[in-house]
């Protein structure tokens, strides 16, 4: 069985439609899956797995170097 297979090296188009929202300004308090609980200067909001929500923790002296992923 032979397959054939065709690659389109040419420029490429992609229709989208581009719309502007406005949102109202809103405080990190109001965000879901945002726990706030014992924010202080200084911490930072960290993806605890098993609540499934962002916490607020002090970042330990060892973890200097906080890698945020690749977008």
């Amino acid at each position: 069985m032979a397959l054939k297979v065709r690659v389109n090296t040419g420029p490429a188009t992609i229709n989208t439609n581009v719309k502007k929202v406005l949102l109202p300004l809103v405080d990190l308090e109001e965000l879901k899956n945002v726990n706030t609980t014992d924010l202080q200067d200084g911490y930072t909001l960290i993806w605890n797995e098993n609540s499934q929500e962002w916490v607020s923790q002090v970042v330990s002296a060892g973890a200097s170097n906080i890698d945020g992923g690749t977008y």
